[in-house]
């Protein structure tokens, strides 16, 4: 095994290119038919978060396939947790795609293989929407992450991706936040799209009691939709509106 370095010099002269040598079955890369270099090992020094590490040698490094919640959104300290799991105590090697003075963005690897993969499998992790990898990579990574929403792991079981609110089960108008646009809409109970819509709180989606408090909060009905919703004064006893 190739001694440590203390800096990612060779990674960025050489392509930008490392893999671990559970997944290419030695530590010798060829680039572009020239004689292959040694990949260097890293270790983690420290996790951040479900998708970013500090290195022993302080530099910050950010999982390409990899979207994890933030450590105060639901399902971030586990994502943390499993990561740490992955990584820490052993040697990792790093596919290097992007990179400026404060922080490296790859692909990492440990003996055991993908760590991108593995945390999209373990549902703690959502794919990342930009991805580098060749097209056999991406579909592995999309396999991993659509076999954990297929089984309800991680973000995408009840406790992250909520068909029922758990905190107050008659408070049930789901608010819906869109990454993309901004876009934020509401659902109860009689909306067309109402039964195939969830709520994720670390997408900032949110549960209401009555739309008055829905709209309060900046969001829009959707169509298909009742003329109102007007649950029943029992229903709301005793509960708040947001």
């Amino acid at each position: 095994m190739p001694k440590k370095t203390k800096r990612f010099s060779k990674l960025k002269t050489a392509g930008l290119i490392a893999a671990a040598a559970g997944a290419v079955g030695l530590l010798g890369v060829s680039f572009g038919g020239r004689k292959p270099i040694n990949v260097p090992a890293y270790r983690a020094e420290k996790v951040i978060d479900g998708d970013t590490f500090d290195t022993e040698e302080h530099q910050a490094v950010r999982l390409a396939a990899v979207d994890a919640s933030e450590l105060d959104e639901c399902g971030g300290k586990e994502a943390k947790e499993e990561l740490e799991r992955l990584i820490l105590n052993q040697d990792i090697y790093l596919k290097v795609i992007w990179h400026d003075s404060s922080r490296q963005t790859a692909f990492v690897y440990t003996k055991n293989g993908s760590v991108d993969e593995a945390m999209l499998a373990s549902g703690w992790g959502e794919l990342h929407g930009q991805s580098y990898q060749p097209a056999v990579d991406k579909q592995k990574l999309a396999l991993a992450s659509q076999k954990a929403q297929k089984e309800k792991m991680g973000l995408f079981s009840e406790q992250c991706t909520q068909s029922v609110n758990p905190k107050n089960p008659n408070c049930a108008i789901k608010g819906n936040s869109s990454d993309r646009n901004g876009t934020k809409i509401y659902f109860f109970p009689g909306c067309q799209l109402y039964n195939k819509t969830y709520v994720q709180p670390h997408h900032n989606d949110q549960w209401f009691c009555t739309e008055a408090a829905a709209k309060k909060a900046g969001f829009t009905k959707a169509e298909r939709c009742p003329e109102r919703y007007e649950p029943t004064r029992l229903n709301l006893e005793g509960y708040q509106t947001k």
